[in-house]
């Protein structure tokens, strides 16, 4: 059992309010308090949930530890029949930002947002059950948020009842999707919508298909994974049935299964590149097709990816049609509002929002902490040195940030309520008078919130000696 150090255990007891309470009251009561601790115990008692091997391991070893915590936490959820509230806290709690996140919180809210009540009833029951795996390609080469700069075309083809979905520029590629490298076989594209006629009708999510029951890339798609290649020897993951298994081959070959695979030869743009780094990953997928793997300078639990589409047909059905629509014969319904396909970024914004306090919450509570046990400077006295949390300069550092915790905190909720107004009216009458507000709160509040969150944490790491 350990003993809390003597300093912490002293602070505690000179507060001045009492923690239960508090926690209860940012938590939302005590029931919730108490799910919540049972739920951070399955976390925290769970081995496969481990974090200490994460900064000894490749990239490719790291996705393979991202699959078997992804398959744990489904398995949890089953088990204990967890709403969406103690699912999402549960995730939260593995400290991980995992592949299903972006199926989670961003494909499945789509097609909730955009698709018609008929094809909820075909495709949501699949997402939801794991059954497709789906990422948000919106983001190209050459834009991102800027909708009207997308290029992705979705033309309409009368003949056939089908979408031609095609990237006409390599600027068109879809690039950064999370999810997107490895973990998805289903997308929802944002293209733009082109009729027989010519016109033009803007940017329309679109569900794409864009690897088979093997897990391989359908006719047409190219996709992989943007991260940089660093080196010549190989570390491979093949993915086979959504499981991974890790193979070096330095020599360029490999076995598996008993059976003698191809060479692992690198992409020609990288046999080209700089001959000087020592190791290569690779992903190595059934079809022994060979797309690198290596390091980023961060999130490298997400598999960040680029999609290429040379006219892959999709059926007309499969364009979300909850606001936009076509008919057989090509005629187009337009949408209430021009902006209601934004819907599901403005829900990441939200939460983004929302969040803003739990993280910069982490670091205040390593702050203090390390400033209460910290000692710095001689007591005059001369029993011994000064707590760092004893200096006014870092009492105003570090307390101000900590005041900010709370208004990020409120303002969190403040901005969830208004979103889930807003999708309330939307969704029951089509009410879009909230609309724009809800779109320019949610766009302010995401760059407002993380930047001062990134300054407050930067700032009480140097205040701490800059460890």
């Amino acid at each position: 059992m350990t003993t809390a150090n003597k300093d912490l255990a002293r602070e505690r007891a000179n507060l001045s309010f009492n923690v239960k309470d508090l926690t209860n009251l940012l938590s939302g009561g005590l029931k919730v308090t108490e799910r919540r601790r049972f739920l951070r115990s399955l976390v925290d008692n769970d081995p496969v949930f481990d974090v200490r091997d994460r900064p000894f391991i490749s990239r490719a070893q790291y996705y393979v530890r991202v699959l078997e915590k992804i398959k744990r936490l489904i398995e949890l959820k089953k088990e204990h029949n967890l709403d969406s509230e103690n699912y999402l806290f549960l995730r939260s709690s593995t400290g991980e930002a995992l592949p299903i996140l972006l199926h989670e919180d961003l494909f499945i809210p789509t097609l909730k947002g955009q698709m018609s009540d008929e094809q909820l009833a075909q495709w949501l029951p699949l997402a939801e059950n794991y059954q497709i795996f789906g990422c948000y390609a919106q983001t190209e080469l050459g834009h991102g948020s800027n909708l009207r700069k997308l290029e992705t075309t979705a033309t309409f083809i009368h003949e056939t009842d089908e979408f031609e979905l095609h990237s006409p520029t390599l600027t068109s590629l879809k690039w950064w999707p999370g999810a997107l490298a490895r973990s998805s076989n289903y997308a929802a594209v944002f293209a733009r919508l082109i009729l027989p006629d010519g016109k033009d009708y803007g940017m329309h999510v679109f569900l794409t298909q864009i690897r088979d029951e093997n897990h391989e890339p359908i006719p047409g798609v190219e996709v992989g994974d943007i991260g940089e290649c660093d080196g010549r020897d190989i570390e491979v993951v093949v993915v086979r049935n959504g499981v991974g298994v890790r193979h070096s081959c330095p020599s360029g070959s490999i076995e598996h299964g008993g059976r003698r695979k191809p060479e692992c030869t690198p992409p020609r743009s990288y046999i080209n590149g700089p001959k000087t780094p020592s190791r290569r990953s690779y992903l190595l997928t059934n079809s022994h097709s060979i797309v690198p793997t290596g390091p980023k300078l961060g999130f490298n639990s997400i598999d960040n990816g680029y999609l290429r589409l040379t006219r892959v047909r999709i059926p007309r059905s499969q364009m979300m049609m909850r606001f936009s629509k076509i008919s057989r014969d090509g005629v187009y319904s337009q949408p209430l509002h021009d902006k209601l396909s934004y819907a599901t970024m403005v829900s990441v914004r939200t939460n983004i929002v929302e969040n803003s306090s739990g993280s910069l919450a982490k670091a205040m509570t390593i702050a203090i902490r390390y400033s209460a046990v910290r000692h710095q400077g001689n007591d005059p006295s001369g029993t011994g040195e000064y707590q760092v949390l004893d200096y006014t300069k870092q009492q105003h550092t570090l307390m101000t940030s900590l005041a900010l915790t709370y208004a990020l905190h409120y303002t969190g909720r403040y901005m969830r309520d208004m979103y889930e107004a807003n999708l309330r009216n939307v969704m029951s009458g089509g009410d879009t008078s909230m609309m724009q507000d809800v779109h320019a709160v949610s766009s302010g509040l995401k760059a407002v919130c993380s930047q001062l969150v990134l300054e407050s944490i930067e700032t009480a790491r140097q205040a701490c000696g800059g460890e």
